[in-house]
C-alpha cells in the first residue's frame, strides 16, 4: 500500500474559517428543524435544512462573491443561505411550485438584507458619487493642462 500526500490550496479567508470549523462545528443533533416563520407556511418541501446549517456550509466552502451551485434547489434554502452570507447563487429545480415558492423566498430574502445593509449601501453609493465627482474633477484638471493656448 503506496502513502500518498495530497496538498490543498486555499485562501487565508478559506483557512481561518475551517480553524473556527474545528473549533466551532455545530453539532448536528444540535441544529434545530427550520420553524414555520424560517421556512414559510406555504413551503411543503419534504426536506427544508435550517438557514443557519446551510450558511455555515456556504462559509466553509466558499468565499464572499463566490458563486454556489445548487442542481436541487428545494425551496432554495440555499440560496437563502447566498444571500445572506454575499454570496452569487445559482438554483436548479425542476418542480415548478417549488420554484415559485422558492422565488419568493429569494425576493424576501434579498428585501431583508437590504433592510439589514440599507446604512452600509447608503455609505457606498455616497462614497461612489464623491468618486465620480472626484474622477471629473482630475479628469477635467488633467485635460485643462494638455491644452495649449496660443498667444
Amino acid at each position: 500500500m503506496t502513502n500518498k500526500n495530497y496538498a490543498v490550496t486555499m485562501s487565508q479567508k478559506q483557512y481561518d474559517d475551517y480553524l473556527q470549523y474545528l473549533t466551532t462545528a455545530p453539532n448536528i443533533q444540535d441544529v434545530k428543524k427550520p420553524n414555520k416563520k424560517e421556512f414559510g407556511e406555504d413551503n411543503k418541501h419534504p426536506t427544508i435544512k435550517p438557514v443557519k446549517l446551510m450558511e455555515w456550509l456556504v462559509k466553509l466552502t466558499t468565499n464572499e462573491g463566490d458563486v454556489v451551485l445548487d442542481p436541487f434547489s428545494g425551496s432554495f434554502t440555499t440560496g437563502v443561505a447566498c444571500i445572506n452570507t454575499n454570496r452569487n447563487f445559482i438554483g436548479i429545480e425542476m418542480n415548478e411550485e417549488y420554484c415559485q415558492y422558492g422565488q419568493q423566498r429569494l425576493e424576501k430574502a434579498q428585501e431583508e438584507w437590504k433592510l439589514k445593509n440599507a446604512s452600509s449601501v447608503e455609505q457606498n453609493a455616497n462614497t461612489s458619487e464623491v468618486s465620480q465627482e472626484l474622477n471629473s474633477v482630475q479628469d477635467s484638471a488633467i485635460s485643462n493642462t494638455n491644452q495649449t493656448t496660443e498667444p
